[in-house]
């Protein structure tokens, strides 16, 4: 009987790459096997990596988060802020009594300087020594700008008035717009205590600053006295 060569070729041709991908999948189960016993010998480690990669994740997203809300007294940008500062003569008597401006969510600050005007950019005396960043919610975050614009709008048609409309008026307008802490029913004198009850000084010399005039003007007193 005679034999085909070119089947007999096939056959044994074919039966060799059958063994050898026979064996490559028997190296590979024992690969996988050899991995996943890996990672059953320390699962410990394996949720380590999770966790620090998860830490890394929480801290970078909340760094962006607060990154547009850091302020910068040497630039002069304080988001989302109610700034203070003294006033001459004035707040050398009456120490709690200064002149208040809002910045915006870049951090410019406006305030009702004068009638018929809202200072933008450069407050009006001087850089601030006192602030308290506004706790917002992501609705009143949304509408806080345009708020201050509306503010602006409004309060540059006005005349200012030491005791009814003046630069705390402004900053309480700007606060019921966006109804802050949920009320709509801000004015100067709640202005006037927020930042006597929570407002920061910026730095020691700030402090210094806004009470200097106020010691001078007391020793004054005490020497004419005498």
């Amino acid at each position: 009987m005679e034999v085909n060569p070119g089947k007999t070729e096939t056959i044994s041709s074919k039966t060799i790459y059958e063994k050898d991908i026979l064996k490559t999948r028997d190296d590979s189960s024992k690969s996988l096997t050899i991995n996943n016993s890996k990672y059953m010998k320390g699962p410990n480690n394996n949720q380590l990596k999770i966790q620090e990669i998860n830490k890394e994740i929480i801290f970078t997203s909340n760094e962006k988060l607060t990154d547009h809300k850091k302020i910068s007294p040497s630039k002069n940008r304080y988001p989302y802020c109610i700034v203070w500062s003294p006033i001459p003569f004035l707040t050398y008597i009456i120490p709690c009594i200064g002149h208040v401006g809002i910045a915006d969510s870049k951090g410019i600050i406006h305030d009702f300087a004068g009638s018929f005007y809202v200072n933008i950019g450069d407050f009006t005396f001087g850089r601030p020594t006192k602030y308290i960043q506004l706790e917002l919610c992501n609705k009143e975050e949304y509408e806080y700008d345009k708020a201050i614009e509306k503010g602006d709008a409004k309060f540059n048609m006005e005349r200012h008035n030491l005791f009814w409309n003046n630069c705390h008026t402004h900053v309480a307008y700007v606060l019921n717009q966006i109804k802050y802490k949920g009320k709509c029913h801000y004015n100067m004198f709640d202005i006037w205590w927020i930042l006597i009850k929570s407002g920061k000084y910026i730095s020691f010399w700030s402090f210094i600053k806004t009470y200097l005039g106020f010691f001078i003007f007391i020793l004054i007193i005490v020497f004419a006295i005498r």
